[in-house]
């Protein structure tokens, strides 16, 4: 019989995706291009790299972990499940921050951003906020940020042997969105956060 084990990630650790993917809806940037790291203290950067903002504002996911992977776009969450049988499962739940900021990197505050579930790899349920959805507004604060609650379940495989050790991922990409009042040209502002979410597990008693 399968059953679901809980656990939290508090994630103050997602990440910076995209360096320049804010750069609004004219889109010449690829959404995986590499970023630097943002921190929800001091003063960011401006983004880099084709489809930089310019003249206008941008959003950026906030992370404080390293990427795990060679482009540097996503970071990989883990959790473990010991006496598993197949078709057992654990949910991955996180705290997800991000920033909107103007060219001159000042924080937009009270200003509302719809974050949704972008896309995924993987037979992994992904949902925002409780009642679970895809999608959901979030407004950021007095100083520009915004978090939102999101999960993610990663399950044992049916294929699974007993006595073995393995391991189950999948891949998230979330878009926020947001409108851009100080842009007569672009009106739509936007940026890509992922991570790879991993479950280890170990079958047998």
């Amino acid at each position: 019989m399968r059953y679901m084990k809980m656990i939290a990630v508090l994630l103050v650790p997602l990440m910076l995706l995209l360096a320049g993917c804010g750069g609004g809806s004219s889109g010449s940037g690829s959404p995986f291009n590499s970023g630097s790291s943002g921190s929800a203290t001091g003063t960011p950067s401006l983004p880099t790299g084709t489809g930089a903002a310019t003249g206008t504002n941008y959003i950026k996911f906030i992370t404080t972990k390293s990427p795990t992977d060679p482009d540097g776009t996503l970071n990989t969450i883990a959790t473990t499940l010991t006496s598993a049988v197949p078709g057992d499962a654990r949910q991955i739940l996180q705290l997800v921050p991000f920033q909107i900021l103007d060219n001159n990197a000042i924080p937009r505050p009270n200003t509302p951003v719809s974050i949704s579930v972008y896309s995924e790899i993987g037979n992994c349920p992904v949902f925002i906020d409780s009642p679970e959805t895809a999608a959901k507004t979030v407004t950021t604060d007095s100083t520009g940020l915004g978090i939102f609650n999101a999960g993610v379940t990663v399950t044992v495989p049916l294929s699974a042997p007993p006595t073995q050790s393995g391991s189950e991922s999948c891949t998230v990409i979330y878009k926020a969105q947001a409108p851009d009042p100080n842009s007569t040209t672009v009106k739509t502002i936007y940026s890509y956060g992922g991570f790879i979410a991993t479950l280890n597990y170990t079958t047998g008693p």
